[in-house]
């Protein structure tokens, strides 16, 4: 049985799919825990510069990044690694993970850096001093949940004859995560006096901040000292925050990108586009892999969602295979004790 591996980075060809979940789910639990071993090595010693990974909740993100981390500087002693994701609790987690791995040396564990896109984004800004179009002093206010609705009625005051509900703070925070701005001459307007009002506090918003560091790492490659990159939950960033991680994986010697385009959590919240990792799954440039099984949670539970998965799924949806590390457990069955629609509690 090959690993879900595809070197030339085409899609896995869904009949073939299917005929490794059925050989895949007949292994018992030995032979499960044997190839998820073997496949995740290879992925993690794989010579392929640029490796996507389709990789759903509890599949062993972790232990292939240490995988690939130890084989990176193996290849290069010099390497500096960076690794990237949302949500902090993701960030402190795997941080814990290599920092207690005992196959890696401290002066291997000070080679790599961990943290959320925008906590990065946030020192890339503070050491170029924001851009040369929109300079910063010294350590700059991040404007917060409560305060953006303030900074935004001080927008608005220059504009007393525009209607607040036709030009409020949700319809241009999208026009931010989207880095793509309505061309009309009120909205123009608007932005510059937001930009111009955000310099005078010597603060950014969190979604402008990652404009402000791609610009910051166009200006000054300098700021960016990693050469090998991790890129997890990829499906939750949004095309803004895209446009800053290729701006600064634009020449890596390694580059991992994570993630389930099923598991998109912040499409309304911060305009996560889960197209984005549907795309490079479709990019030959890279190298696609697959983490079949799930370790994490009980034999039952992870057949239903695997079954759930597979029911009214959306076309464009990644094929992907999300099976039990176990054959059987004793823990309770799933249960559904609410649904949204009949159709779902029918199935």
């Amino acid at each position: 049985m090959r690993h879900l591996i595809n070197d030339d980075g085409t899609p896995f060809e869904s009949n073939e799919l299917q005929t490794l979940h059925s050989e895949l789910d007949a292994l018992d639990d030995n032979g499960r825990t044997e190839y998820r071993n073997q496949n995740a090595s290879a992925i993690a010693r794989h010579a392929a510069e640029k490796f996507l990974i389709v990789s759903g909740p509890g599949t062993g993100k972790s232990t292939l990044f240490k995988g690939r981390i130890s084989f990176w500087l193996e290849q290069n002693s010099t390497s500096k690694i960076l690794c990237l994701t949302f949500v902090r609790k993701l960030v402190a987690d795997l941080d814990n993970d290599i920092q207690g791995d005992e196959n890696l040396t401290q002066a291997q564990k000070d080679q790599v850096e961990v943290h959320t896109l925008h906590k990065f984004a946030r020192s890339i800004v503070e050491q170029n001093h924001g851009t040369s179009e929109w300079r910063f002093q010294p350590h700059f206010r991040i404007v917060g949940q409560f305060w953006k609705d303030v900074v935004w009625s001080d927008v608005l005051a220059f504009y007393p004859t525009l209607n607040s509900s036709d030009y409020s703070w949700k319809k241009f925070e999208e026009q931010l995560h989207n880095a793509e701005f309505d061309e009309a001459d009120d909205w123009q307007s608007l932005k510059d006096v937001y930009f111009k009002v955000c310099q005078f506090y010597n603060a950014a918003g969190f979604a402008d901040l990652i404009l402000r560091a791609k610009d910051a790492l166009a200006e000054n490659a300098s700021l960016n000292e990693s050469d090998c990159f991790i890129i997890d939950e990829y499906q939750d960033f949004n095309a803004s925050e895209d446009a800053l991680i290729n701006q600064l994986v634009n020449n890596p010697k390694g580059l991992l990108v994570v993630g389930d385009d099923e598991q998109v959590l912040y499409e309304k919240l911060k305009s996560g586009k889960p197209d984005l990792i549907r795309n490079l799954y479709r990019n030959n440039d890279y190298a696609n892999g697959m983490l079949p099984f799930c370790g994490r949670s009980s034999f039952h539970i992870t057949k239903t969602a695997g079954h759930f998965i597979q029911q009214n799924r959306e076309t464009e949806c990644i094929d992907k295979i999300y099976l039990p590390i176990k054959t059987t457990d004793d823990k309770p069955k799933v249960q559904i004790i609410a649904c949204a629609t009949a159709p779902t509690a029918v199935d």
